[in-house]
């Protein structure tokens, strides 16, 4: 069993106000091995009891769609660019040299803005957004197993279930 050395300085005596967030914490020193029955692992082969079946999510997962923009969202879309578009303008206006200089940050953004509207006028406006929203997948996902801990090698935590016997047979985990 390793350990973690001791602090080289207390966290809380330098900031007070994080006490509030203290929490215990197990911290892992993972080693090269081979995943054993009563062993834990990190990425190895899981093993899994026989007779129980492999842990899913069906919550909502968050999914990139793209939908029709609203009117409000175009409208500041078109406000927002204007806006830049015009402290563009007085950028230049006012750091003529810079403006004029492809290596400087505000050269760039000029130029980038020059590509902007070359591309924009060679098709039509885009009228979709993409964002995330919640789905519910059609089918239980299977979760991904990370890391396998067992209560022999970390008894700080109380693990919930613990009425199966270490005896109990184990299988290596399905595939996800």
């Amino acid at each position: 069993m390793f350990t973690t050395p001791a602090r080289p300085v207390d966290i809380l005596v330098v900031f007070p106000e994080l006490a509030v967030y203290a929490k215990d914490a197990t911290r892992l020193h993972p080693r090269r091995g081979v995943s054993a029955p009563g062993a834990s692992s990190v990425a190895g082969p899981m093993l899994w009891p026989a007779g129980e079946a492999w842990p899913t999510c069906q919550l909502p997962h968050m999914v990139e769609i793209e939908r029709p923009a609203t009117s409000a969202e175009l409208e500041d879309f078109r406000r927002g660019d204007a806006l830049f578009a015009q402290r563009l303008s007085q950028w230049t206006a006012e750091f003529p040299e810079q403006a004029a200089d492809p290596d400087s940050a505000l050269g760039k953004m000029a130029a980038m803005r020059q590509q902007f509207l070359q591309k924009a006028g060679s098709r039509p406006p885009k009228e979709t957004v993409k964002t995330w929203e919640p789905e519910t997948p059609a089918e239980p996902v299977s979760m991904v197993p990370v890391i396998q801990l067992h209560a022999a090698d970390i008894p700080e935590i109380r693990f919930p279930g613990r009425d199966r016997s270490p005896a109990d047979p184990v299988v290596p985990a399905p595939a996800p």
